[in-house]
């Protein structure tokens, strides 16, 4: 008959070395989740900061094409008026050698002459060659039956234009109508000058 013999307790070093190993912890996984929310991390704030200088160049960007463009379009506009101006005055001149050509051959003369026009020489008695584009300077026909006023002015498209009138005698059977309209833009003096012969037979 066998004796059954108690099952002995594990002591010395190996129970120690058994205890130890049965209580480790993996800390293999522990770090490998520490190592990959720090990479994260790092990846998440590069990413926020390429974004805040990409979105800063383009706004940029945005602001050198808008001043770019209002320039032009400032400039465009500046130059449309001018032309509107233009066309505005020389409307001007042609209505005023329309009413020259309407008045009978004693009323084509100078009321009087003002000393202040412009295209006059310095002894007042004649329109001058070289600001009124002529060959030669011209005497004015100033008489009591005359009815053209030296100066007048007239408002179109918000400005003011000042219109300087001469008549002239190139000779003893025709007359000169000249006409000058003076404006501002801004602090620049535009001028548009035109003129007409006129006959006795014409008139």
């Amino acid at each position: 008959m066998g004796i059954d013999q108690a099952a002995e307790p594990i002591t010395g070093d190996y129970a120690n070395k058994w205890s130890l190993t049965s209580h480790l912890v993996p800390l293999k996984i522990v770090t490998s989740n520490t190592e990959s929310s720090c990479m994260d991390t790092v990846s998440s704030t590069q990413e926020r900061g390429f974004t805040i200088i990409e979105t800063s160049v383009a706004a940029f960007l945005t602001v050198v094409f808008l001043a770019g463009f209002g320039q032009t379009m400032s400039m465009a506009l500046a130059s449309a008026r001018d032309s509107r101006l233009q066309l505005s005055a020389n409307a001007v001149a042609l209505e005023q050698i329309e009413m020259a050509r309407g008045l009978a051959w004693e009323q084509l003369r100078m009321s009087y002459v003002d000393p202040a026009a412009p295209l006059l020489t310095e002894s007042k008695e004649s329109v001058s060659a070289a600001e009124a584009g002529l060959s030669v300077d011209e005497v004015l026909s100033v008489g009591s039956l005359g009815t053209v006023y030296p100066v007048v002015a007239e408002q179109r498209d918000g400005v003011q234009f000042t219109i300087w009138r001469y008549v002239t005698a190139p000779d003893l059977d025709s007359r000169r109508f000249v006409v000058e309209v003076v404006w501002y833009v801004g602090q620049r003096l535009e001028r548009h000058l035109a003129s007409t012969i006129l006959s006795e037979a014409s008139a």
